[in-house]
């Protein structure tokens, strides 16, 4: 999938952390992508890709979190590739609830950087289309409050700013541009066929295990 050459492969450990190095080079400039395992916040062990120029770091993705419990298991996956000068990074969120009642986030995200002459990584597009929740969804009812309406036009001013609202939320929160319509199905297209191999590794026997109450 990546188009990285040429490349270097280093592994090395710092402790319980496993770091596993590529290097290529964009615009006659070298680069380093590490890929680290630690634990987040909440104790769940969480994959990133981190990108260097040099000693800098200039950002970090996700490459694999998986949180949840004997009922609620999510998923979020992530990777990247190289085309000329441009680095994409992909992300992929998936849910299941033994119950149905959190079955969020489910989703994707394209994030294009391009890389200069200089070496400079600016971040120039990012796509998304995500179902997620805003607040506390055992009090409110986001399938009916605001969900809705990315399936169904809304009818009425109050659901257009019940959609507005939402749509606002997930970008401010995702850091990307929120699509419709055909946009939307161009990307869940894209990112699924380049994490292919990952979601059907992360996600096999889901359908078994969560029924109608997943959504992948």
């Amino acid at each position: 999938m990546k188009i990285v050459k040429p490349m270097m492969l280093i592994l090395l450990m710092f402790g319980n952390v496993t770091v596993q190095a590529k290097t290529f080079t964009i615009n006659r400039h070298h680069f380093e992508i590490k890929t680290t395992q630690s634990e987040n916040e909440e104790g769940f062990e969480q994959d990133n890709i981190e990108l260097y120029r040099g000693a800098k770091k200039l950002l970090t993705h996700t490459q694999r979190l998986s949180t949840g419990d004997c009922s609620i298991l999510t998923i979020e996956l992530g990777d990247f590739e190289v085309k000329n000068d441009q680095l994409i990074f992909y992300t992929y969120w998936a849910a299941g609830d033994r119950q149905g009642l959190w079955t969020f986030p489910y989703g994707v995200r394209k994030q294009v950087y391009s890389v200069d002459s200089k070496g400079m990584v600016k971040l120039i597009s990012a796509e998304i289309y995500v179902e997620d929740v805003m607040g506390d969804p055992f009090t409110n009812h986001p399938q009916e409050d605001y969900l809705q309406f990315l399936n169904t036009p809304p009818k009425n001013n109050q659901q257009k700013k019940a959609l507005n609202g939402y749509i606002q939320s997930m970008q401010s929160r995702y850091k990307a541009r929120f699509v419709h319509g055909q946009a939307r199905a161009l990307l869940i297209k894209e990112v699924k066929a380049k994490l292919a191999k990952q979601i059907a590794n992360e996600t096999k026997g889901w359908k078994e295990d969560f029924g109608q109450n997943v959504r992948m």
